[in-house]
């Protein structure tokens, strides 16, 4: 291996050397880390949500006024996909709708339904979210993907 003139390893020469010991370290473990190159694996169950979101992101400068105008529109059209499931379930099956929400100025969290918890003092008036709350999972036969696909269309 190259030596600086003090006899320590230069820049280069321990780039190469770590990438060497990587390297080595991986095979390693792979080669002998797993009895017999077998991985544990464990599949959990897909579990249904209950929550349908769609998260609006207008224009920089849209006034909120507007944003709200689209998104009541985009709720409106939510509420008519719901109404026609419903139509089509058997009678005296419960409404697939439990209640919906239209916020303008803050992001939906990204799992679980509400909005984001992050305080903030300058919501923006170009972002809604509207969603809608469903029939528990263990009370309805379609699957909030099926609902999404209808409301999108």
């Amino acid at each position: 291996m190259g030596r600086c003139r003090s006899g320590h390893l230069g820049p280069r020469d321990l780039g190469r050397d770590l990438a060497f010991d990587l390297a080595i370290n991986t095979i390693s473990l792979f080669a002998f880390g797993t009895p017999a190159g077998i991985v544990p694996t464990t599949f959990a169950p897909v579990v249904e949500g209950d929550f349908v979101t769609a998260n609006l992101e207008m224009p920089d400068g849209t006034l909120a006024e507007r944003t709200y105008e689209v998104a009541m529109g985009l709720e409106r059209a939510g509420r008519r996909v719901l109404e026609r499931l419903d139509r089509a379930r058997p009678r005296g099956s419960p409404s697939l709708l439990s209640g919906a929400s239209v916020t303008v100025g803050q992001r939906a969290r990204v799992e679980g339904g509400g909005l984001d918890p992050t305080p903030t003092l300058n919501p923006q008036p170009n972002i809604a979210t509207i969603e809608f709350k469903l029939l528990s999972a263990q009370h309805r036969d379609l699957s909030t993907i099926a609902i999404v696909q209808d409301w999108r269309e």
